[in-house]
């Protein structure tokens, strides 16, 4: 029994795309989704580096206004009463010749 050479080629690429399109496809699609997840994770470190790199900043100029941050906590009641803090808010914007008109309070949990 002879196998003719133009049938046996085709029979051959078409078990040549079978295999790719079974085999081949379905890494090459799990590839694309590890690449979206990489490129997903990426973004949040950088948006997290960027975020700490801030606060890194922000401290360091917090470090260099140390003087004067350690004048306003002097200055500021102790007590954490909030009617002393407004009763203080008012006396040092009268002093100042500030009108002290409203004051937003709100609960920080």
């Amino acid at each position: 029994m002879e196998v003719d050479r133009p049938i046996a080629i085709a029979v051959i690429l078409f078990v040549i795309l079978f295999v790719a399109f079974y085999l081949v496809v379905p890494k090459y699609q799990e590839f694309e989704e590890f690449q979206i997840k990489l490129s997903k994770k990426e973004a949040e470190y950088r948006g997290r580096s960027a975020y700490f790199s801030d606060i890194a900043s922000t401290y360091e100029k917090l470090k260099q206004k140390e003087e004067i941050l350690k004048k306003i906590d002097s200055a500021l009641p102790s007590s954490p009463a909030l009617h002393s803090l407004v009763y203080f808010l008012q006396k040092k914007s009268l002093e100042n010749g500030l009108i002290f008109l409203k004051a937003n309070l709100l609960k920080i949990s």
